[in-house]
């Protein structure tokens, strides 16, 4: 389409691109941006002319003063259910429901140690809030081209500008985010690699200090990311696209890198080890929120090696066989299913010796995982008993004939007061404690 002398006969893409004016030799830039995803009819340029702040730009007719006097909109879209948001632009109201008309009353949440309930967005801060349907949201406004954000240690909800900025050219002079921890929300938490305009994301601070968010990325003194990988040997769980990885150990001054940020508030798929962590290394309890109807594991075993994953039902009156893995597979699970033991398979599926083994976690609130090993089926009772401190019988979990196997049950005692606790299994005339 024809524009008029001063326009190029190019068109730039919505998707994101890298741009560079050059000397007369073809080579030398004098000037270059990379965007982001935009939405379309945006203009963009020096604030003011020549200067060496990036800004939108209320005229997009080439030759015209660069100003930022009017507003501009930006489509925010979101999924059903959870969302991360943020306010990226200076408005008049911004109370979520102004904002956020389709979103449902009362489930905005901003963060600070623990999920607080809110209904005013500021800028700069990350949110929760959830919606009934797949859909979209203008938000019109002054654009915002640099932000610099107070962090404490720890865990913090954010959002960015006006437009959307690499995470490697956030300002961070002080070393304080912690690799490989900011994090999206898509369904499941993802590793971000743009920082979008209305978007919350979780990054976690080694102290308190602050960072700046620019839309001039050369205002970054350095890249403060940098890949996180893990040890090409790793087995990976991966679990409605949320995937987890095992028998690797990392060494101590990089776990941090692989912490996961709090769990959702409300009904949101997880998936998680014991702890907030997305690795482990021989063994572990994977932690669940599942919403949906069913749960798809795909699981990818390195060196042959043998695992087994032990189902938890929510209930925690049920245990459930291991089951094997080796190799690459996919399982489909019941939704019920609140957590899952990891371990390495022993040498035959069918164990060894009758042995009870330690609580998981320990301590526990508010219920803890208890597995035992039944090597023979000769019909013998199995008993499995909670003692208080004083040897008085709180709780009998197991009575009757049990088949070979490992099996498991989760204790959640729902009227007991806290205190030191005793698990006894006895088959037949043995008594393990």
């Amino acid at each position: 389409q024809e524009q008029g002398d001063l326009h190029t006969n190019f068109k730039l893409s919505t998707e994101g691109e890298f741009i560079a004016l050059t000397a007369e030799d073809g080579v030398t830039v004098t000037d270059s941006i990379t965007f982001g995803q935009q939405s379309a009819d945006v203009s963009f340029g020096r604030m003011l002319d020549g200067s060496d702040q990036w800004m939108f730009l209320d005229d997009p007719s080439p030759g015209a003063a660069n100003s930022m006097d009017g507003l501009i909109s930006i489509e925010v879209e979101n999924i059903p259910d959870w969302n991360l948001v943020g306010l990226p632009l200076e408005v008049e109201n911004a109370s979520y429901s102004n904002l956020f008309p389709e979103s449902i009353e009362g489930t905005l949440y901003s963060f600070d140690n623990t999920y607080i309930p809110d209904s005013i967005l500021i800028l700069g801060y990350g949110y929760w809030l959830k919606f009934n349907n797949a859909g979209s949201t203008a938000l019109t406004g002054i654009p915002i081209n640099e932000l610099t954000i107070s962090l404490s240690e720890g865990w913090n909800l954010i959002s960015g500008i006006s437009i959307s900025v690499d995470i490697n050219t956030i300002i961070d002079v002080n070393d304080l985010i912690v690799s490989g921890t900011i994090y999206g929300f898509d369904d499941t938490y993802v590793n971000a690699e743009m920082i979008d305009p209305g978007v919350g994301y979780w990054l976690r601070s080694y102290e308190d200090g602050e960072i700046t968010i620019s839309s001039n990325s050369t205002l970054s003194k350095k890249t403060t990311r940098e890949t996180i990988t893990l040890p090409a040997h790793a087995n990976t769980l991966t679990l409605n696209n949320q995937t987890l990885y095992f028998g690797v150990e990392i060494p101590e001054d990089e776990k941090l890198r692989y912490s996961l940020p709090p769990k959702p508030p409300g009904e949101a798929f997880d998936v998680r080890f014991s702890g907030n962590w997305k690795y482990c290394g021989n063994d572990g309890v994977i932690e669940i929120m599942n919403p949906h109807e069913t749960l798809e594991i795909q699981y990818d075993i390195q060196n042959n090696e043998k695992w087994e994953i032990i189902p938890v039902i929510a209930n925690g009156t049920k245990w459930s066989a291991a089951i094997p893995m080796n190799g690459k597979k996919k399982i489909t699970l019941d939704s019920d299913i609140e957590k899952l033991i990891l371990r390495k398979s022993q040498s035959t599926t069918i164990p060894q010796n009758f042995s009870l083994h330690p609580a998981y976690p320990n301590p526990f609130n508010p219920s803890t995982t208890i597995s035992f090993d039944i090597p023979d089926a000769t019909n013998r009772n199995t008993s499995l008993h909670i003692y208080d401190i004083t040897g008085k019988l709180v709780e009998t979990l197991v009575n009757g004939t049990v088949p070979v196997g490992t099996h498991t049950i989760t204790w959640n005692p729902k009227n007991l007061s806290s205190g030191l606790y005793i698990v006894q299994l006895k088959v037949g005339n043995k008594t393990f404690n």
